[in-house]
């Protein structure tokens, strides 16, 4: 757990300019609600694109925000799965095993969504706090569409290239739905359910082919 751990600060470490892009966007974003028209009420539609809660919020920063914390987020789960492929698989794999090795990921990406989610509401809070009612549904829901990506992707894993593509496609139309159409209960149902897959059928050779 402490070198999953490790491995994840390392590549938090080396991507820091992406979350300090991220950051800069959601303080663009605030400047921008400041200098609107003091006739334009500022609602929950202005702050929801910030802590990546579901909406269909159509301007063009809402949409900019949604698309690079979703991208980068991916990102960042994909290299941390990948990591130990890439530079330390003999290693791994004669000291633990693949269901022990999927549970310590799953469970470090977790904490890390569940951290990386309450800075970002924390940053937004600061500003709406007192223009809206920042209700912790909002977080609790923001926190569930980034578990429903990460359990994708490491779902994806475990199977080929040729197969990823039709369940990247599959889980793009179901993140959709739900983003579109979004009752808490389906993605917990969703996240534990695969979860469960996750750590009991994960495959270290399955997954060494498919990081490829």
């Amino acid at each position: 757990m402490i070198l999953q751990t490790n491995i994840l600060l390392k590549i938090i470490k080396k991507n820091y300019k992406w979350f300090i892009i991220f950051l800069a966007m959601i303080v663009l974003n605030l400047i921008f609600l400041m200098v609107r028209p003091e006739q334009v009420k500022i609602t929950e539609m202005d702050f929801f694109p910030i802590i990546g809660y579901p909406t269909l919020n159509n301007s063009f920063i809402s949409i900019l925000l949604y698309v690079y914390q979703f991208v980068f987020l991916i990102y960042i789960v994909y290299i941390f799965l990948k990591d130990d492929f890439d530079y330390s698989f003999e290693n791994i794999i004669l000291r633990i095993d693949s269901k022990t090795w999927i549970a310590y990921k799953t469970i470090i990406l977790f904490l890390f969504i569940l951290i990386f989610k309450i800075f970002q509401y924390f940053v937004a809070y600061i500003y709406f706090y007192d223009k809206i009612n920042c209700h912790c549904e909002y977080l609790f829901y923001s926190i569930l569409l980034s578990l429903l990506i990460v359990t994708f992707i490491i779902f994806n894993f475990n199977f080929s290239k040729k197969c990823n593509i039709i369940l990247s496609i599959i889980e793009v139309l179901i993140f959709i739905v739900i983003f579109i159409h979004f009752n808490f209960a389906i993605p917990i149902l969703i996240i534990i359910a695969i979860t469960f897959y996750n750590i009991n059928y994960f495959n270290f050779k399955r997954a060494l082919l498919n990081c490829r």
